[in-house]
């Protein structure tokens, strides 16, 4: 069956664009995208990037908890694979109009994830409370105003250190009742 999500990622990211373009500054903006979730309908650009190229998943033990749905993994991960690959595409184009808005100037950007996927060990999307390492490491990117070369940090974070690293950016005090701590540098 077919669920209409009720807009794509185009129209997302040119509402937010005319929005972001014309509201006064300073501004903080939060803006969740559910994308790259189920259900994968990737655009017609990279429908069927992935197909027949040979790569073959690791066989990995099934979770006890998991319902096992690997007779489909290759049909999963090359759909999920396409989906990941038009919201980069999508994040990118983002980026180039923040850029050219010339809002870049003086935004922090922050890219993270709630989680991976787990199709190597039976799980599909949010059926099961498990640890592995797709739950916990998610990418984190954030784009500092001015910026040109990238900075690794190896060390461990949590989306929780978001606010108190965006309030001490910005000069702001860390709230009391936020968990988390500045990140690095």
């Amino acid at each position: 069956s077919k669920i209409d999500i009720g807009f794509t990622l185009e129209q997302a990211r040119d509402y937010m664009m005319s929005r972001l373009t014309s509201i006064p500054q300073p501004f903080a903006g939060y803006f969740h995208f559910l994308p790259p979730h189920h259900p994968y309908n990737t655009s017609k650009e990279f429908f069927n990037t992935f197909n027949n190229d040979g790569f073959e998943p690791i066989r990995k033990p099934v979770d006890i908890f998991a319902i096992d749905e690997r007779e489909n993994l290759q049909a999963l991960r090359r759909a999920y694979d396409e989906f990941v690959l038009y919201c980069d595409d999508e994040f990118e184009r983002l980026y180039n109009s923040l850029e050219k808005s010339g809002l870049l100037q003086n935004t922090w950007l922050v890219l993270t994830s709630d989680h991976g996927e787990m199709f190597e060990r039976g799980i599909d999307g949010h059926t099961s409370d498990v640890l592995y390492q797709p739950v916990v490491r998610v990418p984190m990117m954030i784009f500092e105003p001015g910026r040109i070369e990238g900075m690794d940090i190896y060390g461990h974070t949590s989306a929780v250190d978001v606010l108190p690293t965006l309030a001490h950016v910005t000069g702001e005090p860390t709230p009391d009742w936020t968990e988390g701590v500045v990140l690095p540098p």
